[in-house]
């Protein structure tokens, strides 16, 4: 999308976007940790709404985060995922409204088959899933790349030569937003947003700065590598100038090295992505949920995964990005509220790691 958008000069400012996202990802999650309690499930609990209650002394406005974090991840962000799943499988077959239903019924039924396992279902389900693929993605990004090895000086100097007009610097901005608000990533979700907090704060990593790191790791991965290997795919192979689709674009540069596969490619890996996330939600919702049955909330979501599979895809997306963009504007200034305490637990961190580093064997 930003190379539709902005062009190449697009993927630079990609990079900056990460980096930011990649700040305000250890800032939520570090501050996630210190400030988790014991859950009566076993482990930790946590999340925005706690970081909100107990580390700014508004009760109130963390229980209105966290009940909008539900709707908007639970309900909102899964209808957009189901779309999304349901879409590019009509896509890759032909456009049967009659067939939508039947599609989304199954993929609330499978939806249900993997929530049931439970917390550590969910966990395994992620763990064994995502890397594959991501992995599987980027081993072919690569070899296209290096088969086309010879264009990459052209590609970069093109980037860097574009990168400060008014074009490039629009585009940047939308793709990021876009790339981030439909990431696949399991347990990483959105930057900024306040939802990383939620699976950060059950994790068992040791200091706070640990998970912090850790999860901006993955927002650079997922913001910054992935689609930089995607974009210079692109850009290697032409296939910007062949069409002005974002999704043609990568089926055109696969099928520019290997003939037939850039379709399937694409589909599967646009399929797996949408449905972990939607896990993801479901797992990230009911961690907060209070007075509510998580049986219950997943047959919420099943009926919400099914729902949104009719509609179009503005309606799931204009709702979505409304509770998004709420969650944004709450957190990021509870963030800066808080940066104090966030260059305590970084330095603390470093103080702690490096007398550790220093200290004689034995």
């Amino acid at each position: 999308v930003a190379l539709q958008t902005g062009g190449a000069g697009a993927i630079f400012w990609m990079w900056c976007f990460g980096l930011f996202g990649a700040a305000l990802s250890f800032a939520e999650c570090s501050l996630a940790q210190k400030y988790r309690v014991a859950s009566p499930r076993g482990g930790h609990t946590g999340g925005t709404g706690r970081i909100i209650g107990d580390g700014l002394g508004l009760k109130w406005l963390g229980g209105a985060f966290t009940v909008l974090m539900i709707i908007t991840v639970g309900i909102l962000m899964t209808a957009v995922q189901s779309n999304a799943l349901v879409g590019a499988i009509e896509a890759w077959s032909s456009p049967n409204p009659s067939l939508r239903p039947v599609m989304g019924f199954m993929t609330a039924a499978l939806f249900w088959i993997v929530a049931a396992g439970g917390r550590l279902g969910v966990a395994r389900f992620a763990e064994r899933l995502l890397p594959v693929f991501a992995l599987g993605y980027m081993g072919i990004t690569l070899f296209i790349i290096a088969t086309k090895i010879e264009n990459l000086p052209g590609v970069f100097a093109d980037i860097l030569g574009k990168a400060f007009g008014i074009q490039a610097l629009g585009g940047g901005a939308a793709g990021t937003a876009i790339a981030v608000g439909i990431r696949r990533g399991m347990f990483s979700c959105e930057a900024g947003y306040g939802i990383a907090p939620y699976a950060a704060a059950t994790a068992e990593s040791g200091p706070p700065a640990v998970q912090g790191l850790i999860q901006s790791l993955s927002i650079f991965v997922d913001t910054s590598l992935m689609c930089t290997l995607t974009g210079l795919m692109i850009l290697v192979t032409g296939a910007d100038r062949q069409t002005s689709d974002p999704i043609g674009m990568s089926i055109r540069a696969i099928d520019s090295v290997l003939k037939g596969l850039g379709l399937p490619v694409i589909l599967l890996c646009t399929v797996m992505f949408a449905f972990t996330t939607i896990v993801s939600c479901g797992f990230i919702a009911t961690e907060s949920l209070k007075g509510f049955s998580r049986v219950g909330f997943y047959t919420l979501m099943g009926l919400v995964i099914f729902g949104s599979a009719l509609v179009t895809p503005s309606v799931v997306w204009d709702l979505c990005d409304t509770g998004a963009g709420l969650m944004a504007w709450i957190n990021i200034p509870v963030l800066l509220a808080l940066s104090r305490e966030v260059i305590e637990i970084l330095r603390e961190y470093e103080k702690t790691h490096l007398q550790h580093k220093k200290a004689p064997p034995g």
